[in-house]
């Protein structure tokens, strides 16, 4: 077996030289490979070439750079990372999410959703038929929500604008009548409210979270992305089926996130809010609250999240991989925000926004290949 597998892995080198295309040696991919298989096997085509890098378990491998060989200890399996382990990239601290199968979606009617979480039945409509996915790969996930901090580098280094920027207005909370509407002169700067360099960035578009993942790809050599919903909800269920990562009951989150709930801010208090105190009326700083059962922070509340996918109707039969639509008009956002009713704050929930639309209660974390 593994004479076998050094030998189609020479070939490959041989081709790379051949070809000039760049092929990876991804020491985490254990796809279709045996428990206890030394670490010297797993062969990959990466299809967007980058940078020649050399990092940690893994080896990049293009024309006329390969080496004549790669040693790897015997004594190490090919067991890959395990759920939750943490590792530092040059994007963040991240998480590893392994492949898996789950129930995506809501067991709950919308109606059922409502009487029990507030909100109205119409929002949760979309959130079913509830379908078996499997997710082939495992992926790294941002343990938190892009920050402040972060994406001001990216504004430092490239003099990108963001769309609220450049047009001079966005989507915030007005006080007044406790709703959100279009403000002029609002931007990630200044969402409406005090922000400071740990809070995650907010009303940035779904255009402007890909061109930070464009940036840091560029930068860094690795490879950022947006999560495709399916991994999203996959990431933050953490094998749970309950409602939310503490359970079925909103009012047990005490703790776990920060959503529309009874802090009270110049008088005003939110509608139907969870039955407890979070601490902050707007957003809290990343890592503020409980992670998930895989190392997962504010999945549940601070910041609704963009997601790859286009938004649409689930497939009423299993899905494998599920990338979302080719074409649409709105992408997803997941996870709810500070302003929130617990219904919009669930494992399940979802919501369909126009890609070049912001708002102060929207950010977005990142994965990893």
């Amino acid at each position: 077996m593994k004479g076998l597998l050094l030998l189609v892995g020479a070939m490959i080198v041989l081709c790379a030289a051949a070809f000039g295309t760049m092929w990876h040696v991804d020491m985490d991919n254990t796809s279709g490979i045996e428990d206890g298989t030394p670490w010297a096997t797993a062969f990959t085509v990466i299809q967007d070439p980058v940078d020649i890098a050399s990092s940690g378990d893994e080896v990049w491998v293009a024309e006329g750079t390969y080496p004549e060989s790669i040693t790897i200890p015997e004594s190490r399996p090919m067991t890959g990372p395990k759920a939750g382990e943490v590792r530092a990239f040059e994007g963040g601290e991240f998480a590893w999410v392994p492949a898996g199968t789950f129930e995506m979606g809501s067991e709950l009617s919308a109606e059922r959703v409502e009487s029990t979480y507030g909100g109205q039945a119409q929002w949760y409509k979309l959130e079913h038929p509830q379908h078996t996915v499997t997710l082939t790969k495992g992926f790294w996930m941002g343990r938190y929500e892009v920050t402040n901090q972060e994406f001001e580098l990216f504004g430092k280094e490239t003099g990108y604008k963001t769309e609220a920027e450049r047009e001079g207005w966005g989507y915030g909370w007005i006080k007044d009548t406790g709703k959100w509407d279009r403000v002029n002169g609002i931007s990630w700067r200044n969402p409406g409210y005090a922000i400071q360099p740990k809070h995650p960035v907010a009303l940035v578009s779904w255009h402007d979270a890909v061109a930070y993942c464009r940036w840091l790809s560029r930068k860094t050599g690795g490879r950022y992305r947006l999560p495709t919903e399916a991994e999203w909800e996959y990431a933050c269920r953490a094998g749970t089926r309950t409602e939310y990562q503490w359970g079925d009951a909103a009012d047990d989150g005490r703790g776990w996130l920060n959503g529309g709930d009874q802090t009270e801010y110049e008088g005003q208090c939110w509608p139907t809010p969870f039955n407890f105190e979070d601490g902050y009326w707007f957003a809290a700083p990343v890592g503020s609250f409980k992670a998930n059962a895989w190392g997962l922070y504010d999945m549940h509340g601070n910041v609704w999240e963009w997601c790859h996918d286009w938004f649409a109707v689930y497939p009423s039969g299993p899905a494998t991989d599920p990338q979302g639509p080719s074409t649409g008009t709105h992408r997803v956002g997941r996870g709810g925000g500070w302003s929130e009713v617990p219904g919009f704050c669930r494992s399940a929930a979802r919501d369909g926004v126009a890609p070049d639309h912001r708002y102060g209660s929207m950010g977005f974390r990142l994965c990893r290949h």
